[in-house]
C-alpha cells in the first residue's frame, strides 16, 4: 500500500509541476515582447520602466530564451511522466516520506479511543461547515477589497513583488491568485485558502495538545481553540492572519515532536517548511520563530547533541536564505525598508512600551476570548497551572510545559526589546498556547477529580466529551456572531448601504469621500471600487477625489464620516442614501438614483 501511494504522490506531484510549467508557457506565448513587458510593468506598477525594458537587447534575448527553455521543460517533463508511468518506479525518499507520513495520521486516528475518534472527526466536520457558510455569506472587509484590487487580484505578479502596504500578505494572495481560478464568487475565492489552512490547524492542534494530556482533554481543548473568536475571524476573512496560525502551529508541533524523541530529519524538514512560508505570509511571524527556535536550540544544547545542533543551525540558514530568495522580487521593486517600515511596528521608544504594554495585553487578551471583561488574572491562573507540570520528572513534560509558558509570556520581553507595541492581531499565534495550557490545568484537575471518585467508566466519559463538543460548539458558534456584529459592525453597515448601491452600480463611475483624522469613510471607498472592478470585464475601478469645505462635487457618490466629518458641501444634486447608522452619510447623484 505505501509503494502505491508514495508512486501516486509522485505521479501527482509531477502532473502539477507539467500543467504550472504549460501554463507559463501559454502565458508567456500569447504575448509577443513589446506586450510581455508592458503587462509585467502594469501587474508590478512601474509602467515608467516600459521604454527602458522594451528597447533593451538583453532582455529581449532572455524573453525568447526562456520561452523556449519552458517549451523544451515541458517535453522532458512530460517524458518522465510517462516513463514513471511505464515502468512504475516507486517513489524516491521524499514520496516515500510523504507516504509515511500519510500513513500514520491515518494509524495514529484509528488508535484514538472510539468515543475520541468520533469527537474529532466531528469537529472537522462541524468546523468545515460553519466556516463554509461564513466564508461564502459574512460581509466582507475593506481589507479584503484593497488585497483583491491590488495584489490577489492582478495575479501572482503583483502579489510576489508589489508591497506598498502589508495588506500583502504575499503567500496568501498567492494561494487566493489561484484559487480565483475557481468558478465561485470572488469573495469565496479568495477567502478559500484560509478555509482550508483552519481545518489543517486544527487537526494538528489536536496532535500537539494529545502529547501531554488525555485525548478526551485534548479534544475539548482543540474545540475551544477551533471556535475561539480569533481563529474564527481570520479563518474566513481573505488575509493571511489565518495561514500564520497554521505554520504557528506546525513549527511549535515540529519542536515539540523533536524534543519528544521522533525524527529529527522529518520534523526539522517541517520545522524549516512552516517557518519560510509563516515569513513569507507575514513577516511578523518572526514574533512565534524566535521562541519557537530558541526551544529548538535550548533541546539540543541540554540533550549535548552536537550533530542536531548542528542541523539546527544549518536549519536557520536555510530559512534565512529561503526566506531572502522568496521576497527578493519585492526587495528590488520595493527596498527591504518596504517590509520593517510598514508593519505598523515602528519604534516607539521604551517610555511608551512602559505607558502602554499591559492596557495592550488586555486588548489581545480581549480580542482573543470576546468578552466584555478582558483581566490578565485567569490568563495568569492558566500560566500557573501550567507550571505545575514543571515539577514532573519526565523531560519532555517538562519541557513542553517550559515552552508553552514562554510563549505565552513572550509578548512582554519581545515588546521592550523591539520597543513597539505592534497590531493586537500580530499576537494571533499565542492563541496556541492559550488553549494548550487550557488543556493542560483542566488535565490536572480532571486527574485529581478521577483519582478521588475512582469513576473510569469509559462509555459515559466519551458521551460526555461529545455532549460537551457539540454544546460548547453551538455555543461558541452563537457567540462569534453575536460578536462579530459588535467589532466588525462597519461592515454590516457597509453591506448595508451596498445593497441598494449595487443595483446601480453600472452608473457609477467615481466618488468622492471625506479624509479627516480618525475618517471611516475609506471603507465604503474601497468596497465601491473593489465592486466595479469584479463587475467590470476590463477590471476597472472608479476615480476618486477628497471632497474640502464648501466644495460642490461633481462626482456620482459622495461618502462622508458622521463622526469626524462635519464639512459644509453643496450637495443640491444628490439624494442621501437612507441607511440608519452612526457611522456614514452616503449620497447619491439624483441622475443615477432617479434612473430606475
Amino acid at each position: 500500500m505505501q509503494n502505491k501511494l508514495a508512486f501516486t504522490l509522485r505521479l501527482v506531484f509531477n502532473l502539477v509541476f507539467l500543467l504550472v510549467v504549460a501554463y507559463l508557457v501559454r502565458w508567456m506565448y500569447t504575448f509577443k515582447y513589446d506586450e510581455f513587458v508592458l503587462e509585467v510593468c502594469n501587474k508590478t506598477y512601474r509602467p515608467e520602466l516600459y521604454e527602458e525594458y522594451v528597447n533593451s537587447l538583453f532582455w529581449h534575448r532572455c524573453f525568447k530564451y526562456t520561452r523556449w527553455g519552458l517549451i523544451l521543460l515541458t517535453g522532458i517533463w512530460g517524458l518522465f511522466i510517462l516513463a514513471l508511468l511505464a515502468f512504475r518506479r516507486k517513489g524516491n525518499r521524499l514520496y516515500n516520506a510523504l507516504t509515511k507520513s500519510l500513513i500514520d495520521n491515518y494509524n495514529g486516528i484509528k488508535s484514538l479511543d472510539v468515543y475520541v475518534r468520533i469527537s474529532l472527526l466531528l469537529l472537522l466536520a462541524i468546523q468545515l461547515i460553519m466556516f463554509t457558510y461564513y466564508v461564502v455569506y459574512l460581509p466582507y472587509h475593506y481589507d479584503e477589497a484593497f488585497t483583491y484590487t491590488f495584489f490577489s487580484g492582478k495575479g501572482i505578479i503583483s502579489s510576489i513583488s508589489f508591497y506598498p502596504a502589508p495588506n500583502n500578505h504575499v503567500f496568501h494572495n498567492i494561494l487566493s491568485s489561484i484559487f480565483l481560478k475557481l468558478p465561485v464568487h470572488v469573495v469565496t475565492a479568495i477567502r478559500l485558502d484560509n478555509l482550508l489552512a483552519s481545518v489543517i490547524a486544527t487537526y494538528y492542534f489536536f496532535k500537539l495538545t494529545n502529547k501531554v494530556v488525555l485525548q478526551r482533554v485534548a479534544i475539548i481543548a482543540t474545540v475551544f481553540f477551533a471556535f475561539c473568536y480569533p481563529f474564527i475571524h481570520y479563518s474566513m476573512q481573505s488575509r493571511g492572519y489565518g495561514l500564520l496560525v497554521l505554520f504557528s502551529v506546525l513549527s511549535i508541533y515540529a519542536v515539540v515532536s523533536i524534543a519528544e524523541g521522533k525524527s529529527m530529519k522529518k520534523y526539522i524538514a517541517l520545522y524549516i517548511l512552516s517557518s519560510v512560508l509563516g515569513f513569507f505570509t507575514i513577516p511578523s511571524f518572526l514574533y512565534c520563530f524566535v521562541v519557537v527556535n530558541i526551544f529548538l536550540f535550548l533541546h539540543c544544547i541540554v540533550r549535548f547533541n552536537l550533530k542536531n545542533l548542528g542541523i539546527a543551525v544549518l536549519s536557520n540558514v536555510l530559512i534565512g536564505g529561503l526566506t531572502l530568495l522568496l521576497y527578493t522580487p519585492i526587495i528590488i521593486r520595493n527596498t527591504a525598508k518596504a517590509l520593517t517600515d510598514h508593519n505598523g511596528m515602528t519604534n516607539s521608544g521604551l517610555q511608551y512600551v512602559r505607558e502602554n504594554y499591559i492596557p495592550h495585553l488586555k486588548e489581545v487578551l480581549g480580542f482573543f476570548t470576546a468578552y466584555a471583561t478582558n483581566n490578565l488574572y485567569w490568563v495568569i491562573a492558566l500560566i500557573v497551572g501550567v507550571a505545575l507540570y514543571l515539577v514532573k520528572n519526565k523531560y519532555f513534560t517538562r519541557f513542553y510545559a517550559l515552552f508553552m509558558i514562554c510563549l505565552l509570556v513572550s509578548p512582554v520581553p519581545i515588546m521592550f526589546a523591539h520597543q513597539t507595541v505592534p497590531f493586537t492581531r500580530t499576537w494571533i499565534h499565542l492563541i496556541v498556547p492559550l488553549w494548550v495550557a487550557f488543556a493542560m490545568v483542566v488535565n490536572l484537575l480532571l486527574g485529581w477529580v478521577t483519582t478521588r471518585t475512582k469513576y473510569s467508566n469509559k462509555h459515559v466519559l466519551g458521551v460526555v466529551t461529545l455532549l460537551v463538543l457539540v454544546i460548547s460548539s453551538v455555543v461558541l458558534h452563537q457567540r462569534f456572531r453575536t460578536e462579530h456584529k459588535k467589532v466588525a459592525v462597519v461592515d454590516y453597515v457597509v453591506e448595508d448601504y451596498f445593497k441598494i448601491l449595487r443595483p446601480k452600480l453600472p452608473k457609477i463611475s467615481s466618488y468622492a469621500r471625506s479624509a479627516e483624522p480618525g475618517d471611516l469613510s475609506y471603507f465604503i471607498g474601497e468596497n465601491l471600487n473593489f465592486e466595479k472592478v469584479i463587475s467590470n470585464d476590463e477590471g476597472k475601478g472608479l476615480h476618486w477625489e477628497t471632497v474640502k469645505a464648501n466644495d460642490t462635487p461633481k462626482l456620482d457618490v459622495v461618502i462622508l464620516d458622521k463622526r469626524v466629518a462635519s464639512l459644509p458641501l453643496h450637495l443640491e444634486n444628490y439624494t442621501e442614501v437612507k441607511n440608519e447608522n452612526d457611522y456614514f452619510i452616503v449620497y447619491l447623484k439624483k441622475e443615477i438614483d432617479d434612473s430606475e
